[in-house]
């Protein structure tokens, strides 16, 4: 009986353990790449890049050395594009499901 619990708990712990990362965030239904952090690398060249503050719903500039960081956009209309209300419910819904369907 013992056993069985230990390896419910391992169970559980792994379910949750796969459901962290989930592509989608489920609060906003927002792209996986507008929750990527931004990390500007160890190199020292100064590229601007975008990512999305979930803090104040909008997307920043940050600098980016150039190497070895986290960039999730290279733009900032493509940040705004994929993570803010500017393109509209229906192209979101075809980007979803490949369809114009809702």
């Amino acid at each position: 009986m013992l056993m069985s619990t230990v390896n419910d708990v391992k169970s559980n712990d792994r379910e949750d353990e796969l459901n962290l990362a989930p592509e989608k965030n489920p609060s906003k239904n927002l792209p996986e790449r507008c929750m990527l952090k931004p990390d500007g690398g160890p190199c020292k060249a100064l590229f601007e890049r975008y990512y999305f503050d979930e803090a104040t719903g909008k997307c920043q500039m940050f600098f980016y050395g150039g190497c070895n960081g986290t960039v999730p956009f290279e733009t900032m209309d493509e940040c705004e594009y994929e993570c803010t209300d500017k393109r509209s419910e229906k192209e979101k819904a075809i980007d979803e499901t490949g369809s114009g369907e809702w």
